[in-house]
C-alpha cells in the first residue's frame, strides 16, 4: 500500500527487499520483531525494536498497522505501550527512540500518549521533495507504562522466533 509505505518511509530503491529486511529483523541479535494481533487472532501489523545497542541500552521502535480497518482504534497505542514495557522491564533498555514524519499526526499523538517526547528534527530529501522527520524518545525513568492493553489489542512474537 503506497500510503503505508509513505508513512513509514519504505524506500523501494533501498538496499534490500521487504522480505530480506524482515528476515534480518527476525534473526538478528540486535532486533526484536512481534506481530500486532486482534483478540480474535487476526494479525494486523507488526512492531519491533531495531538497532538495539545492548551497551548503550537503547533501541529504535518501529511499528506498522498494515490493515487500515484497525487504524484509530487503539491497537497502535496498546502495541507501543506493551513493547516499551517489554523493552524496559524485560530487556533492561534505558531509552527507546523513533523517527516519524511531521505530517503523520495520528502516529505522533499515539507516541505522545505513550510518553514519548520530541527531541529534534531533520529534513529528508526525496525525488518528490523534502519531508521533516521528528526524532522522539522515552527514557525508562520517565515510563509509567504497565504494558497492559487498554483495548483489545495484543502483541505476540512473530512466526520464526
Amino acid at each position: 500500500d503506497e500510503e503505508i509505505k509513505g508513512l513509514i518511509g519504505w524506500d523501494s530503491k533501498g538496499h534490500f527487499t521487504h522480505d530480506e529486511w524482515y528476515r534480518r529483523m527476525i534473526n538478528g541479535r540486535n532486533s526484536k520483531i512481534f506481530g500486532v494481533w486482534t483478540m480474535d487472532g487476526q494479525m494486523i501489523g507488526d512492531i519491533g525494536l531495531a538497532e538495539i545497542s545492548w551497551r548503550a541500552g537503547d533501541a529504535e521502535l518501529i511499528i506498522r498497522i498494515a490493515n487500515k480497518d484497525y487504524w484509530n482504534q487503539g491497537y497502535g497505542r496498546d502495541a507501543v505501550s506493551a513493547l516499551v514495557a517489554f523493552a524496559f522491564n524485560e530487556l533492561g533498555l534505558k531509552r527507546i527512540y523513533l523517527r516519524v514524519y511531521r505530517d503523520n499526526i495520528r502516529a505522533i499523538k499515539c507516541y505522545e500518549s505513550c510518553g514519548f517526547a520530541k527531541e529534534g528534527f531533520v529534513s529528508r530529501s526525496f525525488d518528490s521533495g523534502t519531508k521533516t522527520v521528528y526524532l522522539m524518545s522515552i527514557e525508562r525513568r520517565v515510563s509509567q507504562i504497565s504494558g497492559r492493553p487498554r483495548r483489545k489489542g495484543a502483541i505476540q512474537a512473530a512466526v520464526g522466533r
